[in-house]
């Protein structure tokens, strides 16, 4: 024990900011350099960032796509000023991805005195698929993550308001934000509605342990008027925004087969619940073993729960504990009753740091024993060796293979001919193979592959005042059939496969 805690510890803290630190570098290499381009689910929120009004975004968006509206609201703003660069895309997603590791190493340390389990914790939400994949790109995921750290901090910060009250200022921020958090997370709701019930909980034991102290009319103030105008602000936003997500019945239809729709599709839920549970591991061999010990932590917390909640001798860990297996019943239930999907990593991944709590008060709890200790120690350094290497060989892999060539191939190649078509005010003809690999993805709602057309104009070159116009053929092998039902205005026209381009004078009529 004594080699796991002096010599390895100091080798591993080492190796663990210098992961982190290469992830943020790389974050922003990908950010500055062009080096990442975007994919399919970038471009339908490019497309609507681009061409629809900042008062449209508040209501339907185009492609089957759901965002927090004052996110997005706030992400256009920005891009429009810097004409939608590759850069101004991708700068918001990589902000909030390392405001989140900054809060998750924060949270940490307040959560754990040891470097082990605090390591662990970080890594597991750096390291799982969504927040490797979407550190940098234009979706609302990495906030998700950022704001289900922050509610963990918001319940501790809530809980402690019953020891000690915090300076006036520090709560009137504290309320602050928590009327903002609602309006930038569709699953924020999801993850600070735990904290009712636990905050409850601490005020019940206090009072029947005659802690008259703890539950003062003061310090319930502080406690609960943050959670009333967190309630406040949620029902606004779902009125506002959410009722958009509740009422899209083609969103509810694609994501139907991870929900409880009939009662024969309860046996498929403990599948789903280990899916949900192996999402931190990446891997064969680490989807397996998060998987199952992320199972067993969640049964070994509510074994070791209830005799606490018995004798009514809860400290602050167990109450976080007990906050973390309420997120993972909550987000059960809704899945059950039909209202989340559970089983794919980028809608699960808010719980991830719920998750984490009840994975490492497990191996805390199997550490104090003296048979299992040098065990469970061991396969904290094994959980911690494989994240760390997930995050540099997703690193690796997003930059390197034939895949990736291709794809940089037709960013570079579409970009030029986009410049071209504008600088000469021609028209362009491009074919689906402009989305490849995703050009047999289906064009959501409709049916049918995507066109080239509307993909093409996401591009950073191409101008969202428009000007430019795009027109979808199916291939270039007949381009003569399609010069001829051009406009007589046009003499020439760029045409191309995404891969290609090349200038067609038009056939006269």
């Amino acid at each position: 024990m004594s080699v796991f805690n002096g010599k390895y510890e100091r080798i591993l803290s080492v190796a663990v900011y210098l992961t982190l630190v290469v992830m943020v570098i790389w974050g922003a290499v990908s950010v500055f350099t062009e080096i990442r381009p975007f994919w399919v689910d970038e471009w339908r929120i490019i497309y609507n960032l681009k061409f629809k009004t900042a008062d449209e975004i508040w209501g339907d968006l185009a492609f089957m796509q759901q965002f927090p509206r004052l996110y997005l609201y706030l992400i256009k703003q920005y891009t429009s000023q810097c004409n939608y660069s590759y850069t101004s895309l991708r700068l918001i997603p990589w902000l909030v991805g390392t405001c989140c590791i900054i809060c998750t190493w924060l949270l940490s340390v307040r959560l754990y005195r040891k470097p082990l389990h605090r390591f662990l914790f970080i890594l597991m939400l750096v390291s799982c698929g969504t927040f490797t994949q979407y550190y940098t790109e234009v979706k609302q995921y990495t906030m998700e993550l950022l704001l289900s750290v922050f509610a963990i901090f918001q319940t501790i910060f809530l809980l402690r308001q019953s020891e000690k009250q915090s300076h006036i200022l520090v709560w009137l921020i504290f309320c602050l934000v928590a009327v903002v958090c609602p309006f930038f997370s569709y699953t924020y709701p999801i993850v600070i509605a735990p904290a009712f019930p636990v905050l409850l909980l601490q005020n019940i034991l206090n009072w029947k342990r005659g802690k008259a102290e703890c539950v003062t009319i003061s310090r319930l103030i502080y406690q609960w008027v943050p959670l009333f105008l967190c309630t406040f602000s949620i029902t606004l936003f779902y009125m506002l925004d959410a009722s958009h997500l509740s009422a899209d019945n083609h969103m509810q239809e694609y994501w139907m087969h991870l929900m409880v729709r009939h009662a024969a599709d309860l046996i498929y839920v403990p599948v789903h619940i280990f899916h949900f549970m192996a999402q931190p591991g990446s891997g064969f061999v680490f989807w397996w073993l998060f998987g199952v010990s992320g199972s067993v932590a969640t049964i070994a917390a509510v074994k070791r729960l209830v005799p606490v909640l018995r004798n009514k001798r809860p400290v602050e860990s167990d109450l976080t504990d007990i906050y973390a297996l309420l997120v993972v019943v909550l987000v059960v239930a809704l899945n059950i009753a039909g209202a989340l999907p559970l089983g794919e990593p980028r809608l699960n991944a808010f719980a991830v740091p719920a998750i984490s709590v009840l994975l490492i008060s497990f191996m805390q709890q199997i550490q104090t024993q003296s048979q299992t200790a040098a065990i469970a120690t061991g396969v904290n350094y094994l959980m911690i060796a494989g994240l760390a290497g997930n995050i540099f060989t997703t690193i690796q892999a997003s930059v390197t293979g034939d895949k990736y060539e291709r794809r940089m191939a037709i960013y570079k190649a579409t970009g030029q001919a986009i410049a071209l078509a504008k600088s000469r005010n021609l028209p362009i003809l491009v074919t689906p193979e402009v989305a490849w690999p995703y050009d047999k993805t289906r064009n959501y709602p409709f049916d049918g592959e995507i066109p080239g057309d509307w993909v093409l104009m996401t591009w950073p070159e191409y101008p969202a005042s428009g000007g430019t116009v795009v027109y979808a053929i199916p291939d270039t092998a007949s381009i003569a059939h399609y010069l001829q039902q051009l406009p007589e205005s046009a003499t020439a026209v760029i045409a191309g496969n995404g891969l290609s381009y090349r200038e067609y004078a038009t056939i006269p009529y």
